[in-house]
């Protein structure tokens, strides 16, 4: 893992495989910050990261990881809905024309070859490239004129979250811990609780355990 960190085109982890194959992608311990006080992504990231720099101080934790990622660049949209009805245009319409335009829009089935094949239709890659062409989509009014977004949406720069997981209805950030070599589970277990407690008094964000045991034959 620390070889893989100088690599800054990617992020790099090296997992444990599960104990049981195909239970699981990865072996190990599995944590879950549950934003339980609504802080937002910014706390849990710095909590996730403050996790991942505190585990050396665990001799039974190989290495602990996270996915989470608060701080992606990203495109916002700033519909002005006000001037949206104002102009006579439905605002289902409005998201209607970025739905098929940023995904696809299913048309029908056909039958070739004796199976089944779905028509959508989705804008092709190039018309996706340059976010400011999202401002040439029309949109028509109550007269049927085509009004471009140009004249109603703004485009903002702004970081957030790559994508939004939850855990007990809570927004929620998955940190992975792996044994060291020649640590059981269990003391593995004891010591991720105790960086988890050590690591969370000195953060915003309260904290409970709970522990899940396969039963016994």
């Amino acid at each position: 893992n620390m070889e893989a960190y100088g690599i800054q085109e990617a992020e790099v982890f090296a997992m444990v495989p599960p104990a049981i194959p195909g239970l699981g992608a990865t072996g190990g311990l599995q944590l879950q910050l549950e934003d339980r006080n609504n802080l937002g992504a910014t706390e849990m990231q710095r909590a996730v990261e403050t996790l991942m720099e505190n585990y050396r101080n665990y001799p039974a934790l190989a290495s602990v990881s996270s996915q989470y990622q608060a701080n992606v660049p990203q495109y916002f949209l700033n519909i002005d809905r006000d001037k949206v009805q104002l102009m006579g245009i439905q605002l289902n319409s409005v998201f209607t024309t970025l739905g098929y335009y940023m995904g696809e829009a299913y048309v029908n089935d056909y039958v070739q070859f004796g199976r089944i094949y779905q028509v959508k239709l989705g804008a092709g890659d190039r018309a996706q490239r340059i976010i400011d062409d999202v401002l040439k989509l029309g949109v028509p009014n109550a007269s049927g004129e085509m009004v471009p977004f140009s004249s109603f949406t703004q485009i903002d720069e702004q970081l957030g979250m790559d994508q939004i997981n939850r855990y007990n209805m809570y927004s929620t950030a998955s940190v992975t811990c792996n044994a060291a070599p020649g640590s059981s589970s269990g003391e593995a277990i004891k010591q991720a609780e105790n960086l988890m407690n050590s690591t969370m008094n000195g953060l915003p964000l309260p904290t409970r355990k709970r522990r899940q045991e396969p039963p016994l034959p």
